[in-house]
């Protein structure tokens, strides 16, 4: 139908032409009265097509759709029982050029509205019967001299009966094709939508982790700085502690050169070899800043094994014997 509204003003405009041109043609073949009538209800019912194509809307419901169809082909069917009416008036027709002029002006109406209503084949067909059978039938009664333009216009009537098929079958396949793109279209909108509907997520999932990132790039930082912060302090305080620890270790060398009894002397260098044990804890301890900072290196030294089980025993020694406990290393 959309196909119809489309390709039909320009055949209404053509058809009231034609009514205009066949009245002028025929007034002086037939009683004024008769032409008058004719080209009346010709022209009224053509005016009433054009005015219904007017009304048509490719978003009606299918109810108004169906009505509107049922008018169209009322109308169309109308419209071919004037046209076929002057297809016989052929027969009454003195002059032979008035006579070719009618048949041309017939001939030229069908097959203008084969073109246009094509898309509906069988409306199609019942127009061109109604059409041609009166023509025919004059041609075919006005003695053999016209049974050459009778056979013409019948063969001319067949090839647009196969015109319309073409056509009908053209208008089938374009609607078809159109409906396909219609739904392609549809398909590829939803498309859209889905893709910009994963582009959001995946932007709001992206902004998550691009903000998880950040808390974890600022923890990082934090506890970098408490690293370094606790490294810091661990540092300084082993050298704060390694100052007085190297008085007292100096001093207790001093003491040990004196004149000391031999108890003196096993006190005195108990305290230096404690002394000294605390320097390597204070050592132990600034590896461990070394640690944190990635700096530790691995040092192989020579040791007696025997003076240190010895001096590790001792520094216990006195302790235990408070105790009353016998401390005693067998190596």
């Amino acid at each position: 139908m959309q196909y119809l509204a489309e390709a039909g003003t320009s055949i209404y405009v053509f058809g009231l032409f034609a009514v205009a041109f066949v009245c002028f043609t025929l007034w002086a073949n037939f009683p004024p009265q008769y032409v008058l009538c004719w080209g009346g209800v010709t022209a009224i019912v053509t005016l009433v097509r054009y005015l219904h194509f007017r009304t048509f809307n490719d978003k009606k419901s299918d109810q108004e759709m169906l009505r509107f169809h049922r008018l169209f082909s009322f109308a169309t069917m109308a419209a071919a029982l004037c046209w076929g009416a002057l297809g016989l008036s052929v027969y009454y027709i003195a002059a032979p050029f008035q006579q070719a002029l009618v048949v041309i002006v017939a001939l030229s109406i069908t097959g203008g509205s084969v073109i246009v209503t094509a898309g509906l084949i069988h409306l199609t067909r019942a127009y061109l019967l109604v059409t041609s059978l009166p023509l025919v039938f004059a041609l075919f009664s006005m003695g053999e001299a016209y049974f050459a333009i009778g056979i013409l216009a019948l063969g001319i009537f067949v090839l647009l009966n196969f015109l319309a098929k073409a056509i009908f079958e053209s208008v089938v396949e374009s609607y078809n094709a159109h409906v396909e793109n219609q739904q392609l279209i549809a398909q590829l909108k939803d498309s859209q939508k889905s893709a910009e509907a994963i582009n959001r997520q995946l932007k709001t999932e992206i902004a998550v982790r691009n903000k998880a990132e950040v808390h974890m790039v600022e923890a990082r930082d934090k506890a970098e700085q408490a690293a370094r912060a606790k490294s810091d302090f661990l540092a300084t305080m082993s050298h704060e502690i390694r100052t007085p620890m190297n008085g007292v270790l100096g001093m207790t060398e001093l003491l040990m050169n004196t004149n000391l009894t031999a108890k003196q002397y096993r006190f005195a260098d108990t305290i230096r070899r404690s002394g000294e044990a605390l320097l390597a804890i204070i050592n132990d301890i600034l590896d461990f800043s070394k640690i944190d900072a990635g700096k530790l290196e691995i040092q192989h030294t020579v040791f007696d094994l025997r003076q240190l089980v010895e001096d590790t025993v001792s520094f216990f020694a006195e302790s235990a014997q408070s105790k009353k406990i016998e401390l005693v290393a067998n190596f």
